[in-house]
């Protein structure tokens, strides 16, 4: 099995600047990878089992934590040494479970001005396939939200009943306070469901669901 999982954190300020370093130092286009984007990336405790729980694990992994990270400010700190020392030991965990895993990290840095960026307009909830991440992305490029939505993105399965999908969302509407809320997803029942949460927990935004061919 060669497929790639990227991690990434939810934040609306890194997801064009982690296509780039995908683009620039892996050759990996959107389509090109399975994503889990989810608070904190390696620092959350999440993130470890989101991806171990599956049937068919990756073979390999690209993290990309971020620096001014909400997550880590709320859990320890974020200091560039926290972020190293975590990275390594998510890293480990994975090597120790799955001794053929290639795992790879990097910390995205924040420029001054993404320093005074605190809203976007709309946080993703996505089912994190390659097919999927390529489709969301052109969709939201083409409505001018190419840095401008929080990603939160399960690769394998996205289930009402993940409570790691809410919990990242509380997070995006406390901190970005985003107004629209796009699902994309392959079931329409289970788009439904998940819209349905949503609203329920952001009642003043406009929850949009996108249907996508199956992987």
């Amino acid at each position: 099995m060669d497929d790639i999982l990227v991690v990434s954190c939810i934040d609306f300020r890194t997801v064009e600047k982690q296509r780039t370093l995908l683009r620039s130092e892996y050759a990996l286009g959107d389509g090109d990878y399975y994503l889990l984007a989810t608070a904190g990336a390696a620092l959350n405790p999440d993130t470890y089992s989101l991806i171990t729980q599956s049937k068919n694990p990756p073979a390999r992994v690209i993290n990309n934590d971020h620096r001014d990270c909400g997550y880590a400010k709320s859990t320890g700190g974020d200091s560039q040494e926290r972020h190293e020392k975590e990275m390594a030991d998510f890293g480990k965990k994975l090597e120790d479970n799955d001794k053929d895993i290639d795992y790879q990290a990097n910390i995205i840095p924040m420029e001054e001005p993404d320093l005074a960026r605190h809203e976007c307009k709309a946080v993703v909830i996505m089912i994190g396939d390659p097919l999927t991440v390529q489709q969301a992305r052109e969709k939201l490029d083409a409505l001018g939200f190419t840095d401008e939505h929080d990603e939160i993105a399960r690769p394998y399965a996205l289930s009402p009943d993940d409570q790691t999908l809410w919990k990242d969302l509380v997070i995006s509407l406390n901190l970005h306070h985003p107004q629209t809320i796009f699902i994309f997803a392959s079931d329409e029942d289970n788009a439904g469901k998940l819209a349905r949460k949503a609203q329920s927990m952001a009642k003043d935004a406009k929850v949009e669901t996108v249907l996508v061919p199956k992987a």
